[in-house]
């Protein structure tokens, strides 16, 4: 499709361009060299085929022609993108942008009389007519791809948005019918203007010529010509103020590409995670923001994000499911994803999906670690528990209680004090609040979410932490830490003292686990989840992926976090990104920048740059250095990763 919008270009623009896209591109191009200067000999000379030519050309000059042939191929430049994207109002479209130039073809072209003639089929002389020939495919070319993406539509998905097709049509039919309409009565108010002096059925006659590409008109005799200034404008700018409408609707049609949400789709996959999901990230499913894919083979699901055209999804997927149908439903979703033009990636899965990946030949790559303590073999005693039972005692001297509640359940007091503290600490950073799997304030209001609280003698909130819950068979059997927040003045040891009485809580209820979450670009000396070596990154990556945690270690202190998540002895298990293509690296980085930290501005992204640049640096010089001890290309990917995600 791109293809058919750029060739005329470039025929236009080559000196000798000779191809089948070559006549197409004379019909876009004035084949006169200096019609003003033929124009002001027929003055003298007098009536002429030559003058002729020359005053149909003469109206050709200036923007206004400039842009009514450009701006059909722009068009077929926005639906190229839309046909990329898996967007159906572009296919259509793209398709009758191809009809109207082979229409146009076959009309100025004659070629319907000349074959009706023989004139394109001549065997007198024993040979063919190769010019003729030429245009024949020239013109044929835009019908052969537009019946071809008339039989290619059953790939396309179905729009989300019902009657997004229809609506684009009916308002380019509008658009068209009310331009024209302005555009005639303009022109019959200035009827004088014109040479000769013109009646309404003289405008309606030449209407169709104002919407077409000057090489077309070169072709044709002169029927309306204006000869004022305001006659002129009006004449010459109908057609670019049309094209532009449609330019600029087919760039909102594509680019504004919402997706509909099934009814019920959140009670389903609600349903799913209380009967049981893997991993503990899982609950984050029921955050807002995120879309469902549903198996039609079982009953996985699996929820995602649209961010840049590179479509995220959280964690494996939902719902009871044997080996087997998981890995169904993972390729599956992959086929989804190519058909609506985005790129998948699978974000925090874990080891266990390693062979399915494996079989749909995609790449694993290690990008985190979450903390895991099972509660079957923990406890608080030992040395390297000593900082964590320090925590616990120093509340105790200070009257710090805990307390396990929920949002919904606490009084407004309380709950004010809670958007207070995440207001203090959102205020001290130089970004904006992380989002995407870190939750917010807004996530605690689902009731299934608990909270640990530590409070004193005055019931003032001092610290706050919540709890993601795991299900299995309709029953939590583990929490995972997300929210955390404590008052920039209390005491130090706040958040050890309420994450140590959640997993006191959590073994007293006999629960399996307690998930400290995971550290993204970071990582410990003994991580857990690694079975085979299709899952360890190669050195480039991993050195790589080590200097940007490093780089960002100042701004949102990922290894920071790890370390303190190590003082609960936790089992470090490896989560992975998983990918098909490693040319989507850098586009990859970018989408999950943009959905961790949506609401970025220029003013902070300066300002984290300053904080990193340093750093930056040394990532540069690692890319260097591995550029000449592995191979180039592998280098050059993970660089361009690194760039993208910073």
């Amino acid at each position: 499709m791109a293809i058919t919008a750029v060739g005329p270009l470039i025929t236009i623009v080559a000196p000798n361009g000779f191809g089948p896209l070559q006549p197409l591109g004379l019909l876009f191009r004035d084949n006169l060299a200096n019609p003003v200067a033929v124009a002001a000999q027929c003055a003298s000379v007098g009536y002429s085929d030559a003058c002729s030519d020359a005053y149909a050309a003469s109206r050709l000059d200036g923007l206004g022609p400039i842009l009514v042939t450009v701006l059909p191929l722009v068009v077929l430049l926005i639906s190229a993108l839309g046909i990329l994207r898996g967007r159906r109002v572009a296919l259509w479209l793209a398709v009758a942008v191809n009809v109207f130039f082979f229409v146009l073809g076959v009309a100025y072209y004659g070629v319907l009389p000349a074959i009706s003639a023989n004139t394109f089929f001549d065997l007198s002389n024993g040979t063919f007519n190769q010019n003729s020939i030429a245009v024949i495919i020239s013109i044929v070319l835009p019908l052969v791809i537009a019946v071809s993406l008339v039989f290619s539509r059953r790939i396309f998905p179905v729009d989300s948005s019902f009657g997004a097709t229809p609506r684009f049509f009916i308002v380019i039919v509008s658009a068209l019918v009310t331009i024209s309409a302005v555009y005639l009565s303009i022109a019959y108010a200035l009827r004088e203007q014109f040479i000769p002096a013109v009646s309404l059925g003289d405008l309606l006659y030449d209407l169709p010529e104002r919407f077409m590409p000057v090489g077309f008109l070169s072709l044709e005799r002169i029927d309306v010509f204006p000869a004022s200034d305001a006659a002129r404008f009006v004449y010459e700018w109908v057609g670019p103020l049309f094209w532009f409408v449609v330019a600029v609707t087919a760039v909102l049609s594509v680019s504004r590409h919402r997706l509909g949400q099934a009814a019920g789709a959140e009670a389903r996959i609600r349903s799913l995670l209380h009967l049981g999901a893997p991993g503990s990230l899982s609950f984050i499913a029921t955050w807002p923001g995120n879309h469902y894919w549903f198996s039609e083979r079982s009953d996985a699901a699996i929820s995602y994000r649209i961010v840049n055209g590179v479509a995220i999804a959280i964690g494996e997927p939902l719902g009871g499911v044997s080996e087997r149908e998981r890995a169904d439903a993972l390729a599956d979703f992959a086929v989804f994803c190519t058909n609506h033009g985005w790129t998948p990636v699978f974000y925090a899965v874990s080891a266990a999906v390693a062979p399915a990946f494996a079989g749909m030949h995609w790449s694993m790559m290690q990008i985190a670690e979450e903390a895991r303590i099972e509660l079957n073999s923990f406890s608080f005693e030992g040395k390297k528990m000593q900082d964590v039972r320090t925590a616990r005692n120093k509340a105790a001297k200070l009257g710090i209680r805990a307390e396990w509640t929920s949002y919904s359940r606490r009084p407004a007091a309380q709950a004010a004090q809670l958007r207070e503290i995440s207001e203090l600490w959102v205020a001290e950073k130089n970004l904006p609040e992380m989002g995407f799997t870190l939750g917010g304030v807004d996530e605690l209001l689902d009731p299934e979410v608990r909270l640990m609280l530590a409070l004193d003698a005055d019931d003032r909130v001092l610290g706050v932490t919540s709890w993601l819950p795991t299900f299995e068979h309709g029953t939590v059997v583990g929490w995972t830490l997300d929210f955390m927040r404590r008052r920039p003045d209390t005491v130090n040891g706040v958040m050890e003292f309420t994450i140590a009485e959640c997993i006191e809580q959590a073994q007293r209820a006999g629960l399996a686990f307690v998930s400290l979450s995971a550290a993204p670009l970071a990582h410990s000396s003994a991580a857990t989840g690694a079975p085979g070596e299709q899952l360890r990154s190669d050195g480039a990556r991993a050195a790589l992926l080590d200097a940007l945690g490093r780089a960002l270690e100042p701004v949102y202190g990922f290894a920071s976090l790890l370390a303190f998540k190590q003082k609960f002895r936790p089992e470090n298990v490896a989560l992975y990104l998983a990918y098909a293509d490693p040319l989507t690296l850098p586009a990859v980085g970018v989408a999950l920048a943009r959905a961790y930290v949506p609401t970025l501005s220029a003013r902070q992204a300066i300002s984290c740059s300053r904080v990193v640049r340093d750093s930056l640096k040394g990532c540069f010089s690692v890319c260097s250095f591995l550029a000449a001890a592995t191979s180039f290309h592998k280098a050059f990917l993970v660089a361009e990763f690194v760039i993208g995600l910073s």
